[in-house]
């Protein structure tokens, strides 16, 4: 009887760590996708940056060699 109980409680502890994990692999998607697109925004302000500073050094250039 105690080892069925044992066992019993064993099983319990390992449906429960496979449930905390299964949340961990849920909410770790998610958290990804949240990144993924944080990310996007801020690749898409350098883009901006970059091609204004490209302008910049363009109009530049051609205000120098007037």
């Amino acid at each position: 009887m105690k080892a069925d109980l044992d066992k019993l409680v064993e099983l319990q502890k390992t449906d429960t760590n496979l449930r905390r994990l299964k949340q961990i692999i849920e909410t770790a998607v998610a958290k990804r996708a949240e990144i993924e697109h944080e990310f996007e925004q801020h690749a898409f302000s350098i883009r901006e940056i970059q091609a204004r500073r490209d302008k910049l050094h363009a109009d530049r250039a051609g205000l120098e060699n007037r």
